[in-house]
């Protein structure tokens, strides 16, 4: 059924000089259980003494499947002397090690067996094999061997640089768990073991580690940010710091430190901070009564740099800033306006003038209407309107006028050549009702009114007047006469007249012109001399030039018929310049008759 299975039967048999120990029988069966029916036997010598160590079983005789017995020859490695064993000197322990022994005849005796092994960290000493045998001739083979602590090369504890290193020695100086442990300077960095053990195998446990410079992660400069960074020892290194900075508008985030340091464990003291746009609330921005808000946003809603514009409602004023701006302390610029009923400054009634008002929505505010008018002789000044309209920016469309007296140009009120001025002022000095009076020189005659006063109108009533040199109407000279004029007929001019012989001057001979533009007297006439009026001759007839016997007047006298001339008797006479006749009037006297 196979080999020591269920019906297999074993007999034992001891060689000579030995016998079966603790079993009532030498043969075994294998029950169904697949238990032996008994304890394995051992064999014991005949003497007394146990035979410690069986060397080799030899099957003498097996058949399976069968319940043949199975026979086993016990054979040992040497012979066994029943009567004297030969004793080795006694072995003990060495100090930090084991020893186990074997005593197949006798303890410490031929061929007892001792194996020693050092406790950890120990090396056997003083002999060449670990396990002493015990010859026949009462002799260990070799040297009883000890245990030493095992030692490491102190040596090969180096210090590497920026390191130092301490050691502790549990037992002697580098020898076994001797341990050292490396320390690196602050800010270096220790790349492999920090520690080394002295082990069993002399070997240190691990080779001096380095130390290097702690290295920081590489930091980036933000979006929208400047980083300014110093490396005393090495880039992003231990003592490195890294000062970052925002733009205007952003503010650090992610951070509780603007300015991280690169520390012993390669660590940054805090984490990189970002840029990120600084906000203000935007529940800030509410629009007042009778206002509206517009907003722009250069980067987000409600973000650094958005700006808010207050619109108040047409009518209204806005009292504080129209503008307010997201600034970098996440404040606005300003808080939110009011809007306020658009104030017009009060206005008064003038002096010598009226003022009619109307206040559709307050006193003096805005769309409030204010006429002025002044009383006669005053004007008003200071506006061009006489209706002021309060606008949306609380001033009024002008400013307020005044009642001025009207005033007329002074300027315009020039004394022309030759002439002098008067000027009375009820009021002010040429203003409305002053009245200038015109005064020509002497030989001077005033052309236009010679006054003026100053209007309503602002205008004066008259133009200034001229003073032109009195001309007197022009002489001629005299029919039968002669002129002559100390100048051109002006005022003071003298005249003198003269007649031509034959004639008589009637009138003054000499006139002058006077200041009324009149010659003093009529200009005279020349007139013809008059001779005396002359009768028709007795019995004759006269016929005369001219009715009037004057200057140069012919008379032609003739005598009737039976008579003539007086031999003595002119026919003709003549008016002279003297006034006489150039002969005395004809007598006509019969004819004789021869």
């Amino acid at each position: 059924m196979g080999t020591f299975s269920y019906q297999s039967t074993c007999e034992f048999l001891c060689a000579e000089g030995y016998t079966l120990r603790d079993s009532s029988s030498s043969t075994q069966f294998c029950g169904a259980t697949g238990h032996w029916n008994n304890s394995q036997p051992t064999c014991e010598s005949k003497t007394g003494l146990n035979l410690l160590r069986k060397t080799s079983i030899s099957i003498v005789q097996q058949q399976c499947c069968s319940n043949l017995l199975k026979l086993f020859m016990l054979s040992f490695d040497m012979s066994v002397n029943l009567f004297a064993v030969v004793q080795c000197p006694e072995l003990t322990k060495p100090q930090e090690g084991i020893m186990h022994c074997q005593h197949p005849m006798g303890i410490f005796s031929y061929q007892s067996t001792c194996e020693f092994l050092c406790v950890e960290g120990h090396m056997l000493r003083d002999s060449s094999s670990s396990t002493l045998f015990c010859g026949a001739t009462g002799r260990w083979n070799d040297t009883q061997p000890t245990c030493e602590i095992i030692k490491c090369n102190s040596e090969d504890i180096t210090l590497p640089d920026h390191t130092s290193v301490q050691c502790s020695h549990p037992h002697e100086d580098f020898s076994y768990d001797s341990q050292c442990e490396y320390f690196c300077e602050e800010g270096y960095e220790l790349k492999g073991s920090n520690t080394t053990r002295c082990t069993s195998s002399t070997e240190w446990s691990s080779k001096p580690p380095t130390c290097q410079l702690v290295q920081c992660p590489e930091l980036t400069k933000p979006q929208e940010g400047i980083m300014h960074c110093q490396h005393p020892m090495g880039i992003f290194s231990y003592q490195s710091t890294c000062e970052f900075l925002c733009a205007e508008g952003y503010t650090l985030q992610d951070s509780s430190s603007s300015t991280l340091l690169c520390g012993a464990t390669g660590r940054w003291n805090n984490s990189q901070p970002t840029c990120e746009i600084i906000k203000c609330k935007s529940e800030d921005i509410t629009p007042p009564d009778h206002a509206s808000v517009q907003c722009s946003h250069p980067h987000e809603d409600f973000s650094y740099d958005s700006q808010c514009e207050y619109f108040c409602e047409e009518g209204y004023e806005l009292k504080g800033s129209n503008t307010t701006r997201c600034t970098s302390s996440t404040e606005w610029s300003s808080k939110p306006p009011t809007c306020e009923l658009v104030q017009c400054p009060e206005l008064t009634k003038p002096q010598e003038g009226i003022m009619h008002c109307q206040h559709p929505m307050g006193i003096f505010s805005y769309q409030s209407t204010c006429e002025f008018m002044c009383k006669k002789g005053h004007t008003l000044r200071d506006s061009s309107s006489s209706t002021l309209f309060c606008g949306t920016t609380g001033r009024w469309n002008d400013t307020q006028p005044t009642c001025e007296i009207i005033k007329c140009k002074s300027e315009d009120i020039t004394p022309p050549d030759h002439a002098s001025i008067q000027c009375s002022h009820p009021h002010e000095d040429f203003s409305y009702d002053s009245q200038c009076e015109y005064f020509c020189e002497e030989g001077y005659e005033l052309k236009g009114s010679s006054t003026t006063r100053c209007t309503s109108s602002t205008e004066w009533s008259s133009n200034p007047p001229t003073c032109e040199l009195i001309h007197c109407p022009a002489l001629d000279s005299p029919v039968n006469g002669e002129l002559s004029c100390t100048s051109s007929f002006n005022y003071g001019s003298k005249c003198s007249f003269s007649c031509v012989e034959g004639f008589l001057l009637q009138g003054a001979s000499e006139i002058s012109c006077t200041k009324t533009a009149k010659w003093s007297q009529e200009p005279p006439l020349c007139e013809a001399m008059v001779c005396p009026q002359l009768p028709e001759p007795i019995n004759g007839h006269m016929n005369c030039s001219s009715e009037e016997p004057t200057f140069g007047t012919v008379c032609i006298f003739s005598c009737h018929k039976g008579h003539q001339l007086d031999d003595h008797s002119n026919e003709i006479v003549m008016c002279n310049y003297n006034g006489s006749w150039s002969g005395e009037v004809a007598v006509c006297q019969g004819k004789q008759l021869i």
